[in-house]
């Protein structure tokens, strides 16, 4: 198990990093990072939980976190003056856990799912819920939470709506967990440095099902079907329709 002093060890050197909050469960990083937010807390506050029993991800879904076993953290983060804008930040997110995974175990076939999952040879293996808070018309932080399912066996995750699996299960051993923490936490400061114009270059190097054949769906209805192109310099998925017509879309679920 993880404990405080372990945590800020390893983590406080990280550029970018400011505080770092360790619960042994709780219900939501994201809700407690939005907590403080509202606190006053500053930007690179970072909370980790070794068990997370609330997990949200989009539309309202549930994330499990059994204790010792996966990666649920949150990162506050208060944007100055920058050419990110708010669904930027999910695919950052993506972009930081498939670099962590790609630099903690070789050999794997690590893609980034449009707009806040990450795949590992064919399985979901975490996912991104990035949340703004504004003031006015001002956006004051922005609360990037980060699930990955590290360790144990697939069947501890539940069921789940898209084939997931732990980064154990596919590699068939055991892997170290606070290795991948300390490259994603890294890697996610290191991006928001990062002109957004190579974020996206980045992201459309790892997209899955780039060049295949894609239905969009929002609110369970499909508004879109064609070949997923690219994700553009606004965050949006690309879609080239049948008829040779090309189509924008900010949100929505991909299904390959």
């Amino acid at each position: 198990m993880w404990t405080q002093l372990l945590l800020t060890t390893t983590l406080r050197d990280i550029d970018g990093v400011t505080n770092i909050h360790y619960y042994e469960t709780l219900g939501s990083s994201n809700t407690v990072a939005k907590a403080l937010a509202q606190q006053g807390a500053p930007h690179g506050t970072v909370i980790i939980a070794d068990e997370q029993t609330a997990g949200r991800g989009r539309q309202g879904r549930t994330w499990q976190t059994p204790a010792g076993t996966a990666i649920a953290c949150s990162l506050l983060l208060r944007p100055t003056a920058s050419s990110f804008n708010p669904a930027h930040y999910s695919l950052l997110g993506g972009l930081a856990v498939a670099d962590a995974i790609n630099a903690t175990i070789s050999g794997l076939d690590v893609k980034v799912k449009w707009p806040n999952d990450v795949w590992v040879n064919g399985f979901k293996v975490s996912g991104v819920l990035a949340e703004a808070g504004w003031a006015g018309n001002t956006l004051d932080y922005v609360v990037l939470g980060i699930g990955i399912n590290v360790n144990g066996s697939a069947e501890q995750l539940g069921a789940t709506r898209t084939p997931s699996a732990t980064l154990e299960h596919i590699t068939g051993h055991t892997v170290d967990r606070l290795a991948v923490l300390n490259a994603l936490v890294t890697g996610c400061f290191n991006y928001l440095e990062t002109p957004v114009t190579n974020v996206i270059a980045a992201v459309n190097q790892q997209l899955l099902w780039q060049g295949a054949t894609v239905t969009l769906t929002q609110a369970e209805t499909e508004v879109a079907s064609g070949t997923l192109a690219c994700v553009t310099a606004t965050g949006a998925v690309q879609i080239t329709t049948p008829t040779g017509g090309v189509d924008q879309y900010m949100s929505g679920e991909l299904r390959g």
